[in-house]
């Protein structure tokens, strides 16, 4: 169920749920990701007015159709680097963006290898995501940060390759919410 859309409707697949997206927002500069506090500007557990005084109105939001409590805001355009929220009882309950300039104080973002976010976030929850085929999660439940890896067959070796897609910060000792 959409509640509230602007500008042109594109429906846009983010994580196996269509969302509505139109104009990217402004954003903001602040790119630091900070496991199980914030990403970006968007701090775990603000109000969802809070976070669109930081962000401006966005692009689209959703809610999530399976009695959950999750609605979701959407910052930017189909096929670009974009923002979600993740709200329950009107607080953020997890934040995910796919544009690289986000990152950790040690650099990870959707530019890190799948062998480097094993090292650096060990013990690892891997989920498969049940709604998109070669997608899996993996999340370091008690640090409160996920990476979604996609999967691809490379037809010269036949070896499936892993590029990282997402960064999801969510509450340390939950795990990621997959939509």
């Amino acid at each position: 169920m959409l509640r509230r859309t602007f500008g042109t409707i594109v429906p846009v697949l983010v994580a196996g749920c269509v969302f509505v997206a139109c104009e990217a927002g402004d954003g903001a500069a602040d790119r630091l990701i900070v496991p199980g506090e914030r990403l970006g500007p968007v701090r775990l557990q603000a109000t969802r007015a809070e976070v669109r005084r930081l962000l401006g109105e966005p692009d689209g939001t959703w809610v999530v159709p399976n009695d959950s409590g999750v609605e979701l805001d959407l910052w930017g355009p189909p096929g670009s680097p974009h923002l979600v929220v993740y709200y329950r009882d009107d607080r953020a309950v997890q934040i995910h963006a796919t544009d690289p300039a986000y990152e950790t104080a040690d650099g990870f973002s959707t530019r890190s290898t799948i062998d480097a976010i094993r090292a650096r976030f060990a013990p690892l929850q891997v989920f498969v995501n049940p709604y998109e085929e070669n997608t899996a999660y993996y999340d370091a439940t008690g640090q409160g940060i996920a990476f979604v890896v996609t999967y691809a067959e490379d037809v010269a070796t036949g070896k499936l390759l892993g590029t990282t897609a997402a960064v999801f910060v969510h509450l340390p000792g939950t795990e990621v919410l997959i939509y």
